[in-house]
């Protein structure tokens, strides 16, 4: 399979297809992360046509059977958190993005 390589051109177009807009940071920054993702489904499909990986359906037959169990209290699940509020766990920025403040 060859490589794709995606412009900026090309994802400024993705965006007004999807009416979004974006800044010029923005346009560098998701072509890189566009590109990234690309390359990692081109591996993964060079693995699957080499026959490195199985990819094999589930036979859901052989699934165990869903359990129902007890469920942890809202304050043991927090009790570690770094922050919180109102019983959430308080996270900051995206937590996709490296320069988490």
């Amino acid at each position: 399979m060859g490589k794709v390589k995606l412009t900026k051109k090309e994802i400024e177009k993705l965006a007004s297809l999807s009416k979004i807009k974006l800044t010029d940071e923005e346009l560098e920054k998701f072509t890189g992360e566009m590109q990234t993702i690309l390359s990692s489904v081109e591996t993964l499909q060079d693995f699957k046509e080499k026959g490195d990986v199985k990819f094999e359906e589930i036979d859901f037959d052989e699934l165990r059977e869903d359990k129902i169990g007890t469920s942890m209290s809202q304050k043991n699940v927090l009790a570690n958190a770094p922050e919180q509020e109102n019983g959430y766990f308080k996270v900051y920025g995206d937590v996709f993005d490296e320069d988490n403040s």
